[in-house]
C-alpha cells in the first residue's frame, strides 16, 4: 500500500491513501465538566470523484459548443450566402426558385437555432 499523504485544506486535515481520501475535523467539547476533543472522519473519495466527473462533463460541453460554433456555423453561413444569391437570381425556373427559397428559409432557421444555442451557453 502507498504511504498516506497528509495535507491541510482550510480548517480540515486531508488524509489520502491510494484512491481514498478522508477529511479529519476536530471539535473541542465539554461533557460533565470534562474537556475532550472529538475527531470526525469523513470519506470524501466519492465526492472528489464526482467533482472530477463534473469537470470532465463541463469540458465535454465546452468542446461541443466550440465544435458547434466552428463546424456548423461556418458551413451554414456559406450555404446561406449561396442560397441568398440564388433567391435573387431572376432567371430560375419557378419550381427551382421555390425550392431554393424553402432551402434558404430552412437554413435560416438552423442558423437561428445554432445562434440560440451559443447565446444560451454564453449566458451560463
Amino acid at each position: 500500500l502507498a504511504s498516506p499523504v497528509i495535507e491541510r485544506k482550510g480548517g480540515d486535515v486531508m488524509l489520502r491513501r491510494g484512491d481514498s481520501s478522508y477529511a479529519l475535523t476536530s471539535q473541542d467539547i465539554r461533557c460533565f465538566d470534562q474537556a475532550a476533543t472529538l475527531i470526525l472522519v469523513h470519506d470524501v473519495s466519492q465526492r472528489e470523484r464526482a467533482l472530477r466527473e463534473m469537470e470532465q462533463l463541463n469540458q465535454m460541453k465546452t468542446n461541443l459548443i466550440r465544435s458547434v460554433s466552428h463546424n456548423y456555423r461556418t458551413p451554414l453561413n456559406i450555404i446561406l450566402n449561396g442560397l441568398e444569391v440564388l433567391t435573387r437570381y431572376q432567371e430560375l425556373p419557378p419550381k427551382l426558385s421555390e425550392l431554393t427559397l424553402h432551402c434558404f428559409h430552412a437554413s435560416q432557421y438552423l442558423n437561428y437555432l445554432v445562434n440560440d444555442l451559443l447565446d444560451y451557453y454564453q449566458l451560463k
